[in-house]
């Protein structure tokens, strides 16, 4: 260059100074302090609380719904006049959550035939564990307070003491129905000591279909005896004195 100055290279802009920096070591992180067997416990906890109660509030938003869509499928089975090997299996899933979810106990109670069709497979369906399941998931339904009147209106106490006095029923078929049966008339029993005239009225079909005689059948064999059978027994009964002396 003239005058010896030598010429100045032109900057190509911040990126390549910046690219021509030393790379800078990342700080390490600080290490943390190890948790006492007290703040793991209290960490614990907590997941615990907010997995319980995150589960809670989702089960409660949606039982409804997955009851709904579950007795929709095992409704379809149950009703089928023909019986194959989903049937078995339907009634296990349907026994199983009957307990834990009244909506779907609601939904045997309303839905025509179902309840009838329990009771028929606790009799006669094609394998033992059908049978099984059909009677508990009946015994199970009979705990809802709305079932009482509903069933009974329909005459299923009827089928009921009929199968419970079957000697050719299943053992665990006929103690799953006369439990089925004691929640009906300890139901009815409480209703009428409270005043209620269709409960008396309930509690007068109940024994003249025989109630008291199928209860008591049920006690005397010592395998299908329950404290659940005696107690509806002992009400029904004195539910039935006290009417009778007023």
């Amino acid at each position: 260059a003239e005058d010896g100055i030598r010429d100045v290279e032109r900057s190509r802009g911040l990126g390549d100074v910046y690219k021509r920096q030393p790379a800078a070591e990342p700080a390490a992180a600080p290490a943390a302090a190890p948790l006492t067997w007290r703040g793991r416990a209290a960490y614990t906890a907590a997941y615990a609380y907010v997995c319980v109660n995150v589960g809670a509030l989702l089960t409660n938003q949606n039982e409804s719904l997955v009851a709904l869509e579950t007795f929709v499928v095992i409704s379809r089975e149950v009703l089928a006049p023909s019986e194959d090997e989903k049937l078995e299996k339907c009634l296990d899933v349907l026994a199983r959550g009957l307990p834990l979810s009244t909506t779907l106990r609601e939904l045997v109670v309303r839905t025509d035939g179902v309840a009838p069709r329990l009771l028929e497979l606790s009799r006669s369906a094609h394998t033992v564990k059908a049978r099984h399941h059909a009677a508990k998931a009946l015994d199970t339904t009979c705990a809802l307070p709305a079932a009482r009147r509903a069933l009974i209106d329909i005459g299923l106490h009827e089928g009921m003491v009929a199968l419970i006095l079957d000697p050719a029923a299943l053992r665990f078929v006929r103690k799953a129905t006369a439990s089925a049966l004691a929640q009906l008339a300890a139901g009815a029993a409480r209703a009428a000591e409270a005043g209620d005239a269709q409960a008396r009225a309930d509690l007068d079909r109940l024994a003249a279909a025989g109630a008291i005689r199928a209860l008591q059948a049920s006690l005397d064999d010592p395998a299908c005896a329950r404290q659940r059978t005696r107690g509806a027994l002992l009400r029904m009964c004195g539910a039935l004195h006290a009417g009778t002396a007023e």
